[in-house]
């Protein structure tokens, strides 16, 4: 452990949900291209909306989450 710094197990917390969110963040962002781009000619309607609070809810309870396991962990 680096003085000052986090454990290494803290950034693996870190990395891992940084990682995990990214793949999240391709496939809803992929989908919402799908849906406006390629398939749909009504476009986004309400249910990607719902999709769109739950994805920036869940990246800030998951990065919060992962602070606070990384502090205790470290």
């Amino acid at each position: 452990m680096e003085s000052g710094g986090l454990s290494d197990r803290a950034k693996g917390y870190i990395y891992g949900n940084d990682l995990l969110m990214g793949f999240a963040f391709v496939v809803v962002a992929t989908r919402f291209y799908c849906r406006m781009r390629m398939g749909s000619k009504r476009g986004l309607w309400w249910d990607d909306l719902f999709i769109m609070l739950s994805f920036v809810r869940g990246s800030c309870s998951m990065r919060e989450t992962c602070s606070s396991l990384a502090y205790q962990a470290g």
